[in-house]
């Protein structure tokens, strides 16, 4: 876990927050399970950058993975998510869960919106509307959609 909050803090270091996508002011971040869905290249991981640099926290209790990463062909991140509310994380920003390693990424973003809501905030990205409706859980009430 600890390479993880290295990899975030070092794409913290490069993220310039001068210019925001309109979009950045529409999300009502208050909502403890948001997507923010577009196609490959439109910024959605600078947004998920952008938040979090701007929610200006500790490290520990904020953080960014790539779901693509190899950390997650290992981890489940059910299991991942829970180590991290025990650390004292409240927020959590998950980028292309599409590429996630176990394939059952709606799942457990429902079980920890379930369990989990009112102590984690997740934002999670991911370039494809259809693979993300296919999913077998039901995130539909649960997850707050925005379209880049």
């Amino acid at each position: 876990m600890d390479k993880l909050f290295r990899r975030s803090q070092a794409a913290l270091h490069t993220m310039q927050t001068d210019y925001k996508r309109p979009l950045y002011e529409v999300i009502d971040w208050g909502n403890p399970l948001i997507a923010v869905l577009g196609a490959r290249g439109v910024g959605k991981t600078t947004l998920l950058l952008q938040r979090l640099k701007a929610l200006n926290v500790p490290p520990q209790q904020a953080l960014y993975a790539d779901l693509g990463d190899l950390y997650f062909k290992e981890n489940r991140l059910l299991d991942f998510a829970e180590a991290f509310i025990e650390q004292g994380g409240r927020y959590l920003f998950l980028d292309e869960v599409h590429r996630y390693g176990f394939g059952q990424w709606a799942q457990e973003l429902k079980t920890l919106y379930d369990l989990y809501r009112q102590q984690l905030k997740v934002v999670f990205s991911g370039s494809s509307l259809i693979n993300i409706l296919d999913q077998q859980a039901d995130l539909s009430r649960r997850v707050r959609f925005y379209r880049m």
